[in-house]
Parts: C-alpha cells; structure tokens; sequence
C-alpha cells in the first residue's frame, strides 16, 4: 500500500472521485444522500452497491473506516463495501436527515475520546435515540468495530481522512 490518493474535504465529488476515495484512502466520511444501493450527493451520479462490486472484482478498498451519513446506506451498499475489503463501515439503516447531529458526537467518541467503534456506537444508543439499533434510523455497523479509528489508522501510510458534504 502507499499513501492516499484523494484525502482532504471534496465538495460534491464526481462518481469517479467518490469511487477513488472509498479505494484510495484510508479513512472517508461521507454526508450526502443514500438509497438502500447507492449513495450521492447533490449534482454526481450516484455510486452504487454494483459499482464497489464491480471495482472490487479488480481492487481491493483500502479503506480501513468509513462512515456512510445517508439514508439507508447500511443495507446493501455497506456490505458491498466490506466484501470488497473495507474494514470497518458505519451507516444507517433507515431513514436519517440533515437535523440528525448524533454523528458529530460519534466522530468525537472517535477522534477526541479514543473509543472503539462498538464502544462509540454504544455511546449513541445510549445517548441518541436517532442511534437505537430498535429505531427506524438505525445504525449499523459491518466489519472490525472492536477497533478503534486511532488504531484503525495507525498505518505509516495514513496522510488525512476524505470528507465529503452534499
């Protein structure tokens, strides 16, 4: 492995971009719209769960977390991303909205607090009922959540994590 390609914040990245970034980096939240297989943002052609599969046939991802903040997206496009070597991949299974907050409170278990992933979704479901696995909007969680995005991230090839907004 090398360092990553995409990295930084991309605003409303293109299809190929988006795809890049779920391969290329290690670490990649995305905050846009989702759909049970399939995720996009306001303006690009939406990434579906057949196009990780069909990269994935060619690539491994790289990516060691990624967290899908869109509608839906645990479903069928999150396990699309685990088979195709995602590590760890965070998503709501139902519907969520703009005035969902809770994932800036997860980051922050993650990135201030030192937690696990298990032990930060545990957190939420605590403390947000947006996160109660029981509820409409919950969360799931594919692949090695008993690490933490410290460790998840400790590689010496890390450079910095993509975000993405819609």
């Amino acid at each position: 492995t090398g360092p990553v390609q995409c990295g930084g914040y991309l605003d409303r990245p293109s299809k190929q971009r988006t795809l890049d970034a779920l391969f290329l980096d290690d670490v990649v939240v995305f905050n846009g719209h989702g759909n049970t297989d399939r995720i996009q943002n306001l303006v690009g052609a939406p990434v579906t769960a057949l196009d990780v599969l069909d990269r994935g046939g060619t690539e491994e991802a790289r990516a060691r977390f990624v967290f899908l903040k869109c509608c839906l997206a645990a479903n069928v496009f999150a396990p699309a991303l685990v088979v195709s070597g995602a590590e760890c991949v965070v998503g709501f299974a139902g519907p969520t909205d703009a005035s969902e907050t809770g994932w800036i409170e997860f980051m922050h278990c993650l990135c201030d607090q030192g937690m696990t992933v298990d032990e930060a979704v545990a957190h939420m479901r605590r403390f947000d009922p947006a996160w109660d696995f029981e509820g409409e909007s919950c969360v799931c969680v594919s692949g090695c959540g008993a690490r933490g995005l410290s460790e998840a991230v400790s590689s010496t090839h890390l450079t910095r994590p993509t975000l993405y907004t819609v």
